[in-house]
């Protein structure tokens, strides 16, 4: 996922606390609250709760970032523009 679609579940979602920010995805995205959203969808949610769970398993890239420092990086990124 982008940059620009963290920042959007970050905002919309109001997700901030880096300790539970995956733990508060996941709730999200089990509940569908990601699908009806502009520019992601059904299978947009389903790679996230994939993704989720793969990260909790330790499967993950190690360049990765939480959400709320992909969404800092994300209005520095929309300010420069």
């Amino acid at each position: 996922m982008g940059q620009k679609k963290a920042f959007r579940l970050v905002t919309k979602f109001h997700l901030t606390n880096p300790a539970t920010v995956v733990d508060d995805l996941e709730k999200i995205a089990e509940k569908g609250d990601i699908a009806p959203l502009a520019g992601f969808g059904e299978k947009s949610q389903s790679e996230i709760q994939r993704a989720l769970a793969g990260y909790k398993l330790g499967n993950t890239k190690k360049a990765r970032m939480t959400l709320p420092y992909a969404s800092d990086l994300a209005q520095i990124n929309d300010f420069l523009s």
